[in-house]
């Protein structure tokens, strides 16, 4: 990828995406700058966009946007984008927010098949293999959304709302959202002939709510 520019191709032609190889998850402790030992995995997906992290009572929540394909890579090349690009480009993998948790303190011994996720408040599980990694299955938390944006105060913390881009099929975008993740509802602006990009979090002056 480095060399791409030299070279003269783009930097989609330097990826490849493998539907059958696991998605590794791997967690540095921020204290003593040393990886985890542990070894967390998923299935394949193909990440753009990370929405926010932080850690509750032992766990690791990590909340991103995900696809189950690269589709979106080649629908992007110059040849693609041609004047019936709106009408004809269609998302064969509906952009979709994914909650993972990665337990962070759990028995070592643990049973090979225990889900070691104990939050009440998701359905994301962690599930010990015989090998002694952690199979991450996530929780869906909302479909059709994409280039999500926080209140950046809550940055790393426990936070509620999600402001993004709505898409259906076409990856041109048509809504904002504003996503509820505890109620899961969303608050939606469209107009005829617009096509919003990625929404800003402008906080009103002396906010008192997330929200605000």
């Amino acid at each position: 990828m480095a060399t791409a520019y030299v070279r003269g191709v783009s930097w989609a032609s330097c990826l490849a995406f493998h539907k059958d190889e696991k998605t590794w998850i791997h967690l540095v402790d921020r204290r003593s700058k040393i990886e985890v030992p542990a070894k967390f995995y998923t299935d394949a997906l193909v990440i753009f966009h990370h929405v926010n992290a932080y850690e509750e009572n032992g766990h690791l929540i990590l909340d991103l946007i995900s696809y189950t394909d690269n589709s979106l890579y080649d629908m992007f090349y110059l040849k693609n984008l041609d004047g019936s690009f709106e009408e004809t480009a269609k998302i064969p993998s509906l952009p979709c927010c994914k909650r993972f948790v990665v337990p962070l303190q759990f028995d070592k011994d643990a049973d090979v098949g225990l889900n070691l996720v104990h939050l009440p408040s998701t359905t994301a599980s962690a599930v010990k293999e015989k090998d002694g990694s952690i199979y991450c299955q996530p929780e869906i938390v909302c479909e059709g959304i994409e280039l999500p944006r926080i209140n950046y105060d809550y940055n790393g913390r426990k936070y509620r709302y999600i402001y993004a881009a709505g898409v259906k099929w076409s990856p041109v975008p048509t809504q904002i959202v504003k996503f509820d993740i505890l109620t899961k509802r969303k608050l939606r602006w469209e107009e005829e002939h617009c096509w919003p990009s990625e929404p800003v979090f402008v906080p009103s002056p002396n906010a008192k709510e997330e929200d605000d």
